[in-house]
């Protein structure tokens, strides 16, 4: 390791690796980062330039004396030791870089900014709520809740009420699949959250708390898929941790199933595919001892498929997907278009985005062109896209990764969706066998472009 060289810091893979490193990342303890890459060498100096902090500032962190929490600062750090993708997961960022290169103050972005750290301060204090109340058994009849709490707005109880708080969750889910920026649902699902929460803190009677925990776990779900989508990942895994709590509490099998699915849809994210699988399994079982009437089940055979395929497992993701298939088996309705939306309608897509993972681009181009003549949502067509410009990169068709990938990103800067974004930023590495094309060249700068808009 050179010391002296200006820029990124290069560490081995074997640093990443290690059990130290994998614990701060595990508890993003970036003092314990650091230390890590000071004792292999890299000095204090290298590493201030490196993250863009003093070397004051530095050497207290260093012995422990000042904790780095802010998430600019974070990233700052993860950027300048070059953190692998698998590490940035670990400690809640996008798992690419995003571009460096300084861009003028846009204040839009900066309002927008400003709206979404509120919003995440929020979501922190109502999983921080939900946690303790989830945490404690049902409120006593001896207990005066109104003398021991606030007043609290928007407290009901009755079956009237509880049904009213069901319509409105539904509601929230039209609205999220609907809009074509998922955050703008973000607001609602709030302040729905609140009121929920606020309601099982008062909840007495057994069954009036397992409606409302079930409502929660309904909920929390969809608050995980809003911060997916805006990349906020550690976010989203906590909402589907508490979302699973929340099932287990209403005794809802399907409802837990699907919250540990979309825990484990993040492995899958992360490219981390062997350590979804046993949360998969754990899925599948919730999901044989729920409703046969409804297609849990095979939403998690096919998530499970996509997890195999990413192992290079063609016989097992060929089986798993055959299972999900069995969906198209059942009487209508056999979902509730809100946590539970799979109905086969996504098959051929996922299919095609497993071949690509298989590195099968003649059968994922196939399926991901009929995929592509269906009724899509923007970002599944976002996806869709992207997937069909890394079939042109594995086939070395530089139009065709042009052509889909320029579509795919006018997707992403229209709708500002995380996963469109990240799809084609897995795209970029690929993208290098093509560098003497201009328009490749200029796709992907739009694609690192697209982490300062």
């Amino acid at each position: 390791m050179e010391d002296a060289t200006v820029g990124l810091i290069e560490l081995p893979a074997s640093f990443w690796r290690s059990a130290a490193v994998a614990h701060a990342l595990a508890s993003r303890d970036m003092s314990l980062l650091l230390r890590e890459a000071n004792q292999r060498g890299v000095s204090q100096t290298r590493l201030g330039e490196a993250v863009g902090l003093s070397q004051g500032r530095i050497s207290e962190t260093l012995r422990g004396r000042r904790r780095i929490t802010r998430l600019e600062v974070i990233e700052r750090i993860a950027s300048g030791l070059n953190m692998p993708p698998e590490a940035r997961v670990l400690v809640g960022l996008a798992a690419s870089t995003p571009a460096l290169s300084p861009t003028p103050a846009d204040p839009l972005r900066q309002g927008q900014q400003e709206i979404d750290d509120m919003n995440r301060r929020e979501l922190l204090r109502l999983l921080a709520v939900a946690g303790a109340t989830l945490a404690v058994p049902p409120a006593s009849a001896s207990v005066d809740w109104d003398r021991a709490t606030e007043p609290i707005k928007g407290a009901v109880a009755g079956k009237a009420a509880l049904a009213e708080l069901s319509d409105l969750n539904t509601h929230l889910w039209q609205l999220y699949t609907s809009a074509s920026s998922k955050s703008a649902a973000y607001p609602l699902v709030r302040n729905q959250l609140s009121v929920l929460m606020d309601n099982l803190g008062k909840a007495k009677r057994p069954d009036e708390r397992r409606e409302l925990a079930r409502l929660v776990a309904d909920l929390f779900q969809l608050a995980g898929e809003i911060s997916f989508d805006a990349s906020k990942y550690t976010d989203a895994a906590q909402c589907y941790t508490l979302s699973a709590t929340a099932s287990k509490e209403a005794d809802d099998f399907d409802l837990w199933a699907c919250a540990m699915t979309r825990h484990a849809f993040l492995g899958l994210y992360g490219h981390e595919y062997s350590r979804a699988l046993p949360m998969l399994q754990i899925a599948g079982n919730l999901a044989r001892n729920g409703s046969r009437s409804l297609s849990t089940r095979y939403w998690v055979s096919c998530v499970e498929a996509q997890a195999l395929a990413g192992l290079g497992d063609v016989a097992g993701f060929e089986r798993a997907m055959g299972y999900a298939e069995g969906v198209h088996e059942l009487s209508a309705p056999h979902n509730n278009g809100g946590w539970l939306r799979f109905d086969g309608s996504r098959i051929a897509e996922e299919r095609g985005a497993s071949y690509v993972s298989l590195k099968l681009p003649d059968r994922a181009e196939a399926t991901l062109t009929a995929a592509l003549q269906t009724a899509l949502s923007a970002r599944r067509r976002g996806c869709v896209l992207s997937d069909l410009a890394m079939t042109g990169a594995q086939c070395g068709d530089a139009a065709r990764v042009v052509s889909y990938g320029n579509a795919a990103l006018e997707m992403a800067q229209r709708t500002r969706s995380g996963v469109i974004a990240q799809k084609l930023r897995t795209l970029q590495p690929h993208l290098a066998p093509f560098a003497s094309v201009r328009d490749v060249r200029h796709l992907n700068a739009e694609i690192s472009a697209l982490a300062n808009r």
